[in-house]
């Protein structure tokens, strides 16, 4: 998401009317034209009826991680349905708001798997650290666990 943040502040301010920028970096979900905002980045596909969606990025691939220490300790899932028995670590937009849905796809076909997550938070750094001190597994936007799989701190699974 940070790449799509930079592609708006890198508008010429003279595209803008010579306006100020003011950037609010939240993942809590709410009506931006209520709030007074002329924009937004949002990930997902859904968006209100009334709203123009303009693609930022390519697909964003998901993966599943955790720390080599978990997998020594409690073994690797062999297909998404394991994750049940797992220890994992789930993250969710905001307070009050379900955690995301651990979607899969197999031989072509779209499934989740009902994962109830021992740790839930709304912190993306902290769901990170968790997943890196062996805690449990994790899963989120490959390019934001791309850097700790590379330097051997997390692995993918499945």
């Amino acid at each position: 998401m940070l790449h799509q943040v930079q592609v708006v502040v890198g508008v010429d301010r003279r595209e803008l009317g010579a306006q100020n920028q003011d950037i609010t970096v939240t993942d809590e979900e709410f009506d931006i034209v209520a709030e007074g905002y002329d924009a937004g980045v949002r990930l997902g596909e859904l968006i209100a009826q009334d709203m123009i969606a303009v693609p930022v990025s390519g697909e964003q691939r998901h993966v599943v991680v955790c720390a080599p220490a978990y997998l020594a300790r409690m073994g690797q899932p062999a297909h998404p349905r394991d994750l049940i028995r797992h220890r994992c670590i789930g993250w969710r937009p905001a307070p009050g708001v379900a955690p995301y849905r651990w979607e899969f796809t197999d031989d072509g076909r779209d499934f989740s798997v009902a994962v109830e997550p021992e740790i839930t938070t709304n912190d993306m750094a902290l769901m990170v650290k968790l997943a890196c001190a062996g805690a449990g597994i994790s899963l989120g936007m490959e390019e934001t666990f791309r850097p700790l799989v590379d330097q051997g701190r997390l692995v993918t699974l499945l």
